[in-house]
């Protein structure tokens, strides 16, 4: 497996972790439909990037950077909290959402770096 085909298999890791977390603790059928829907969708979206398709390559770059934002400042405001009025999980979580940021910008840079590079999956 190359740096691409890892950096894509983590975002749809990501998003599948995100997706479960969201539906356990909401607990709403919304929450499952779109943590599901989300799934299916940037798994689609990634195995087209995979093959080198223009579009979905940089869809699933811009998603993997927003999405990373997202974690990014989540995780710390969470760090940065001095309690945990929300229950959202503190520390813990912080720590978290910051990796998944942190692996989300690793996975955008690299996908975005190979996007000339050719190889048999395109």
């Amino acid at each position: 497996m190359n740096r691409r085909d890892l950096a894509l298999a983590l975002f749809v890791a990501v998003t599948a972790v995100e997706g479960l977390a969201h539906g356990l603790i909401l607990n709403t059928p919304d929450a499952w439909t779109t943590g599901v829907l989300a799934l299916v969708v940037f798994s689609a979206l990634s195995w087209m990037a995979r093959q080198g398709r223009p579009v979905p390559l940089w869809t699933v770059v811009l998603v993997m950077l927003i999405t990373a934002t997202r974690h990014l400042m989540a995780g710390a405001i969470l760090l940065l909290a001095e309690s945990d009025p929300a229950g959202l999980g503190g520390t813990g979580t912080g720590i978290l959402r910051l990796a998944a940021g942190a692996v989300l910008v690793w996975a955008g840079l690299t996908v975005f770096l190979g996007r000339h590079r050719q190889d048999d999956h395109g």
